[in-house]
């Protein structure tokens, strides 16, 4: 799939780059109308600069070590693996129950109890 297929692409920075808030992709028809449709929700306070500063820091730290990724993705296996041993728990993704080897190759799982 072609970035021009899709409408608009979000990015949440919160979760992974150490910072707040997301960003959003697209066209400048869809990003105009988001800006104007969601003006009280999104847009109403900005995130603090060193806040962004930490965001740019993360993404350049992970371009230029690749090696990161890897070990996140082993230590996120490793992690699921434990998870998947604690009785009563269940792993979704995506809305449905995933099997051991499915929720290793997740990149986002919502632990059930």
């Amino acid at each position: 799939m072609k970035v021009s297929d899709v409408e608009i692409i979000t990015l949440a920075m919160d979760t992974v780059l150490a910072s707040v808030g997301g960003v959003c992709i697209g066209t400048r028809e869809i990003v105009d109308h988001q800006r104007l449709s969601g003006a009280g929700y999104c847009f109403s306070a900005a995130s603090p600069p060193f806040l962004s500063a930490a965001a740019v820091s993360s993404l350049r730290e992970l371009d230029g070590n690749p090696a990161l990724l890897k070990k996140l993705r082993h230590n996120s296996g490793l992690l699921t693996k434990q998870i998947l041993k604690i009785p009563g728990i269940r792993i979704k993704g995506g809305g449905c129950r995933l099997s051991s080897h499915q929720a290793h190759r997740a990149r986002r799982l919502h632990a059930q109890l």
